[in-house]
């Protein structure tokens, strides 16, 4: 039984969620155009990433994604999963095209840890919805390092 979503989550520094549509051959606008969903961030197969950089990288695939960062204030990754979930919930038949086309589909939850105890949650019902959607979930997490204030992976 789910305890309720806490959004001052004491545990936590920090936390966002992002569904993170991956493709060798699908432009990130043919997602767009699938989900009928505006992303919050694109990445196209053979682009540099910050060009003129001398750590700028080309992209290796496409990527589409939506994250929570700008929207949600909350230290409860159930809380972002919820707005993900709420938006995704009827797209099965889309996702579900997108993969049998060679798309991966994912949601990579960040999650900073503030005290190194007491990790990130979801529900039993997110947890059905995401395996309804055929979505994975994995977690990015960083530990607060008392010793110079910054947080480690």
């Amino acid at each position: 039984m789910s305890t309720g979503h806490r959004d001052e989550y004491p545990t936590c520094a920090e936390t966002y969620s992002t569904f993170i549509v991956y493709s060798d051959l699908i432009d990130p606008d043919e997602v767009t155009k699938r989900l009928g969903i505006m992303p919050t961030e694109v990445c196209r197969k053979g682009h540099a990433r910050n060009p003129g950089n001398p750590n700028s990288f080309v992209y290796k695939r496409n990527m589409w994604g939506l994250s929570t960062r700008c929207y949600i204030d909350s230290r409860d990754t159930r809380r972002h999963l919820d707005w993900l979930l709420a938006r995704l919930s009827d797209k099965a038949l889309e996702i579900n095209e997108l993969v049998r086309l060679g798309a991966e589909v994912t949601i990579s939850a960040y999650w900073a840890s503030a005290s190194g105890q007491g990790g990130p949650m979801i529900t039993p019902e997110q947890s059905s919805q995401l395996g309804e959607l055929g979505i994975e979930l994995w977690y990015d997490v960083y530990f607060y390092n008392e010793d110079d204030n910054h947080v480690d992976s």
